[in-house]
């Protein structure tokens, strides 16, 4: 029984993925090579390729491991081009042969697989401990693991050809290993996938000793460093200052001792009046004796009201006074590259949720640097011989040299240029990725179409086979983190595309001019089941697919020789708290997917939007909706197997089209209970009428079942549905 238990957990994990939490250590030295070989090959001479490191100071330790090949036969390998971002889906799996939960623990081991193939090319990310090479016939390229290494180590893609077998590093080369201060990074699935969205943006910058430096008039933006976008600010631990030192975090919330204080200074001062009235009650009548008890009551209120205004008018002063601009004390004197990726130091350094969209700035000011939160455009004043002095920031883009004025939902970067006389002769602005946008904001508003897919529960494995599942979840038994509520104009995941070019068959209909991917992947605590251990003990005694056209699954005995209604087993008990959840974290989302859309401000109106959403996908589409109302006209709305679909009301008069695709339960045409998605147990979403729902087809029903019934990759029969139809998919 726990054999089978235990299985049909893993299967639940068809609905689930992970991501790899991360270490962000600072490049340094010795380091562990681990050369990686398969069977039949044979350890090389490294010596050359350490003595070529050692050059750039970098030591390296070579240690040879040996992987049984997974095949007899010769593998036909895909090497992409250095410089490209992402690992293939075949590299992947060989990868995480040794790292089952994603990525290795240790910042100073570096891997490169010898894989055997039909060529001797490479592939690596700058930057990340893992790197290919391809062996031909048993023969290893010692050129091909020098170059593998030296992408691994920072060196720019375009210096890597020029790279000979002698080991003589060109200045340039020699000049990038030595500077290179960027650490190993581990998170992000090894992925160097860059977003263009979050609710803030970062920057940093020196300056002089007056608070000017020096920008190239053709491209200010040179200046500056603006690394990224996150949902959340970072918070400086060692604060000189013991009263506003951070010493725990309370929901969120950042507690110094300015907090602790002024709530005990509200406690004390309802102790002493508390006091005093009891005194006079003692000493009253009857009547008089009420009225001080009425009046403890309204006392009590005002001194909950009191505490809770104590806290947050200190949290107001915290967040918005003294953490606007204070001294990040203990990098005096190091590099912006020291200080930038040290912010994940968890020692170092708390996130805080940001509520609004605003811009986290990073000043190196003589040497000292100073972290300040400012508002979503900054605004620049540029002198006659090009220093640049930063001014305010605001909400608002406004520029005086054309008539423009609009608040801004997105970051962007103004330089107003002076002449000699003080005056005023030009305006650029820019936004976060550092791209002119001075024209474009009086070019004409085009109208676009948008396309949205937003995933739900990613999964750990999309073989098919039980045996590959159980090994899988063997190795990766736990639940990656949530969704960083952030959009990629890609398929960052591979959810959708890998199943047929699902995501691609949409275009096909809807000929978007832009493409968006939303994660709406939460812990299963969030569906209805509430947990992974609830819905496996479900899986365990739940039917399999009737092999036979009479079906006998309506009735399904229990471990206790109890025989229940199969239906009854599935989880349809609502769990609003987790589906509020994944719709207040869409929120963010939507948030950011608006930032995107309008690089020019107020761009987006005439937008049409198009959604598909999966399974925990839908509540997270809800709350990007909740911000998007107004904000762009809405099109049509596609939700598969939606988790919990009656978890809150979804306005459908807003669109054009409303389909939801899955199985049923009741009505005139329902699926069998041993064809039912147990995953997420399908009914009408709330706010749909019986019309608008599409019920997956018997013709399908090799298809079917308790997870079968949910999975994304056998759902491309509703692009079979044909035009006049319910749920056709309209050709744009």
């Amino acid at each position: 029984m726990k054999q089978v238990t235990f299985l049909l957990l893993v299967i639940f994990c068809l609905g689930t993925s992970f991501l790899g939490s991360a270490q962000n250590d600072i490049h340094s030295t010795p380091y562990q090579l681990n050369i990686v070989l398969s069977d039949q090959q044979k350890s090389v001479d490294l010596s050359s390729i350490q003595a070529t490191f050692q050059k750039a100071g970098i030591e390296l330790f070579v240690q040879f491991q040996t992987r049984k090949n997974r095949t007899k036969e010769t593998l036909k390998w895909e090497f992409p081009t250095i410089g490209t971002n992402q690992f293939t889906r075949q590299q992947k799996e060989w990868r995480d042969l040794d790292f089952p939960n994603g990525f290795p623990n240790d910042p100073q081991q570096l891997y490169l697989y010898c894989i055997p193939a039909d060529t001797q090319q490479f592939f690596a990310i700058p930057n990340k401990s893992v790197g290919f090479v391809g062996v031909k016939n048993g023969l290893i390229s010692l050129l091909s693991i020098q170059k593998t290494l030296l992408v691994q180590f920072g060196v720019s893609p375009k210096d890597i050809d020029s790279f000979a077998l002698n080991g003589q590093l060109s200045t340039n080369q020699l000049n990038q290993l030595q500077s290179n201060l960027i650490p190993f990074r581990f998170s992000d699935d090894y992925e160097s996938i860059q977003t263009s969205n979050g609710r803030v943006a970062f920057y940093f910058w020196n300056e002089n000793p007056d608070g000017t430096f020096l920008v190239n008039p053709s491209n200010p933006m040179e200046g500056l460093t603006h690394p990224f976008k996150q949902n959340h600010f970072y918070v400086y631990l060692d604060v000189t200052n013991p009263f506003f030192k951070p010493r725990f975090n309370v929901l969120g919330y950042h507690i110094c001792l300015v907090h602790l204080l002024a709530v005990i200074l509200t406690l004390i001062l309802q102790f002493l009046t508390f006091r005093k009235i009891n005194k006079r009650m003692l000493d009253s009548r009857f009547f008089k004796r009420m009225s001080y008890r009425f009046a403890k009551i309204i006392i009590w209120a005002l001194a909950i009201c009191s505490n809770l205004f104590a806290f947050y008018a200190t949290e107001f002063y915290y967040s918005n006074y003294h953490m606007k601009f204070h001294e990040i004390t203990s990098y005096h004197g190091k590099s912006q590259s020291v200080l930038q990726h040290n912010l994940d130091n968890i020692d170092q350094f708390m996130t805080q949720d940001a509520l609004f969209t605003k811009s986290q700035v990073f000043r190196q000011i003589d040497g000292s640097w100073y972290a300040q939160r400012e508002d979503r455009v900054l605004y620049f004043d540029v002198d006659s011989t090009n220093h640049a002095r930063f001014l305010h920031s605001r909400n608002i883009l406004e520029l005086s040299t054309i008539p423009y004025r609009k608040r801004t939902s997105s970051h962007f970067v103004v330089f107003r240029f002076h002449d000699a006389n003080d005056e005023i002769t030009s305006e650029k602005v820019y936004n976060h990725m550092g791209f002119e946008l001075t024209k474009k904001l009086l070019l004409p508003d085009p109208a676009k179409r948008i396309l949205v897919f937003v995933n739900g529960y990613r999964p750990v494995s999309t073989n098919q086979s039980m045996s590959d599942f159980l090994a899988t979840f063997q190795e990766k038994g736990v639940e990656f983190p949530d969704s960083k509520n952030q959009l990629f104009s890609m398929d960052r995941y591979a959810y959708w595309e890998p199943w047929k070019q699902f995501n691609m068959r949409f275009q096909e209909r809807i000929h978007a001019d832009e493409i968006w991917y939303a994660d709406g992947h939460h812990s299963v605590s969030t569906s209805n089941h509430g947990s992974v251990v609830k819905f496996a003990g479900t899986a365990a005694i739940y039917p399999k697919l009737c092999e036979t056209a009479k079906h006998h699954c309506y009735h399904t005995t229990l471990p206790s020789n109890q025989r229940v209604a199969t239906l009854s087993l599935l989880a349809t008990n609502p769990n609003y708290d987790g589906f509020n959840l994944r719709y207040k974290r869409g929120k963010i989302a939507g948030i950011n997917l608006l930032q995107v859309l309008n690089e020019a401000p107020n761009y987006s109106a005439n937008d049409t939007l198009y959604i598909v959403s999966h399974s925990m996908g839908h509540a997270y589409a809800m709350g990007m909706l909740s911000v998007l109302k107004g904000q762009l006209i809405f099109g049509d709305y596609y939700a598969i197997a939606p988790e919990n679909p009656i978890g809150k009301t979804f306005e459908s008069s807003q669109w054009r089209n409303v389909w939801q695709y899955g199985t049923s339960r009741n009505g005139k045409i329902k699926n069998y209970p041993c064809q039912q998605d147990g995953v997420a147990p399908q009914s009408l979403i709330k706010g749909l009428s019986s019309n608008q729902r599409v019920i997956f087809p018997i013709s399908n029903a090799k298809n079917m079942g308790f997870t079968k019934s949910h999975f994304i990759g056998y759902y491309t029969w509703i692009f079979d549905i044909p035009q006049g139809k319910k749920g056709f998919i309209r050709q744009n």
